[in-house]
């Protein structure tokens, strides 16, 4: 089955809101309201987790032991990168750790030729050792693109869950906003609607934080449970 496309989702939304649905691309406000209103639901929808189906692979060109942050990818969620030899991954440094992670080089006979560490700082990806170029496979999640008002636009989201999720997400908010009937019950199935997606195709993530957040909390987490013991 082939997944709903955004224009049938805008007309459907709109019937549901009582609203005209008018034509598709016919530019309509009511139209272009509930097309913004279902891109936003699905950059929410996205943004709380990292997700198996927006994951994608690549690589990128180190050089000088920098390289820009792909324009494609979000890099607030899950980035594994891969070793050179294709063995292991590339351990992240957080940003503030960065200068006081060195390289251990010892018993190493010859200088390193593949990253070791890494972080980002604003667009850039930084690696060391230093001077470095090299091929670096990466897995990341890809940025949301924007549904259009057209019969061959679709949403991200997997297959069915376009009908099941995202129109009940754009319809609560809408109602919710406009201080409309039913925004209460809706908001019941949508919470269990997004549940249900995030148990099914989550990453690692426990909740809606960075990766990377998430393991300096457990970090505090700890240390806070261990100055609580006598």
């Amino acid at each position: 089955m082939a997944k709903t496309p955004a224009s049938t989702l805008i007309t459907d939304l709109a019937k549901r809101m009582g609203l005209n649905p008018g034509a598709t691309g016919d530019g309509s406000i009511e139209r272009a309201d509930m097309l913004r209103q279902l891109n936003v639901s699905q950059k929410e929808i996205c943004g709380e987790h990292s997700l198996r189906f927006l994951i994608a692979s690549g690589t990128l060109s180190v050089v000088g032991s920098s390289v820009a942050v792909p324009a494609t990818i979000d890099d607030s969620k899950t980035i594994t990168l891969g070793r050179v030899s294709g063995d292991g991954e590339i351990p992240y440094v957080p940003i503030d750790e960065w200068y006081r992670e060195g390289v251990d080089t010892y018993g190493q006979g010859a200088a390193q030729t593949e990253p070791t560490l890494y972080t980002i700082a604003g667009a850039t990806m930084l690696f060391k050792p230093a001077a470095l170029t090299a091929t670096v496979p990466y897995l990341a999640q890809l940025l949301v693109t924007d549904m259009t008002d057209s019969a061959g636009s679709t949403s991200v989201l997997p297959n069915g869950w376009e009908d099941t999720l995202l129109l009940v997400d754009a319809e609560y908010e809408l109602r919710r906003v406009r201080n409309m009937p039913q925004a209460v019950e809706l908001l019941a199935r949508r919470n269990a609607k997004r549940e249900a997606l995030y148990a099914s195709y989550r990453t690692s993530k426990e909740v809606g934080k960075t990766d990377r957040e998430q393991k300096e909390r457990a970090i505090s987490k700890k240390q806070l449970s261990d100055e609580a013991e006598p």
